[in-house]
């Protein structure tokens, strides 16, 4: 498997992203300016680059930051689709950015993603479900199935160390069927 490094910065003024390979060779760089209108930007890459998985968008109130639409989609660079999930207010300002594909080369499949109170503490949190791809050692695609949970907290997202630590998602796996074993991991049914 071939290892990227992806980074994305939403600075005070500009916008700036770069893609490393394993070696820390930039393959990709570019940036910017929003003038810290962050609206616009967002605006301007929906646009041009991000293309929004609208089946899997919707929004939903989060308790500290209030009511958000969930936006996933994809950003083309080169052969690579960088999957990204923003939490977007409703005066269409990016409050949060999410980039659960991690160290894969591309998203594969979205099979959901919800918005649900997971570890018992009233606050909705953010599960993923997904498929991502890369390629092997001999070049052949190889295809993970993954999920990726971020608990909502007072300052923002945190995003999960223990429960995907310990249970490997199977491609039998359902969204609902996952929410419920995260919730059984934290000792709490609903």
């Amino acid at each position: 498997m071939n290892t990227y490094t992806l980074g994305i910065d939403i600075g005070s003024t500009t916008v700036k992203i770069a893609i490393l390979d394993e070696n820390d060779r930039l393959l990709f760089a570019d940036y910017e300016r929003h003038f810290a209108n962050i609206q616009e930007t967002l605006a301007d890459l929906l646009n041009h680059n991000f293309n929004v998985i609208e089946e899997q968008s919707y929004t939903r109130n989060f308790e500290k930051l209030g009511k958000m639409k969930v936006v996933p989609g994809v950003y083309r660079m080169a052969e690579y689709d960088v999957f990204m999930i923003y939490l977007i207010d409703e005066q269409g300002n990016i409050v949060w950015s999410f980039q659960p594909m991690e160290d894969y080369d591309n998203l594969y499949a979205l099979k959901g993603i919800q918005g649900k109170d997971l570890d018992g503490d009233g606050f909705k949190d953010l599960v993923v479900f997904a498929k991502y791809s890369y390629e092997g050692d001999l070049g052949e695609l190889l295809v993970d199935t993954v999920c990726t949970v971020y608990y909502q907290r007072t300052a923002g997202f945190e995003k999960d160390k223990d429960f995907t630590a310990n249970y490997e998602c199977t491609e039998e796996d359902t969204l609902e069927a996952l929410v419920g074993k995260i919730r059984a991991y934290w000792g709490w049914q609903t």
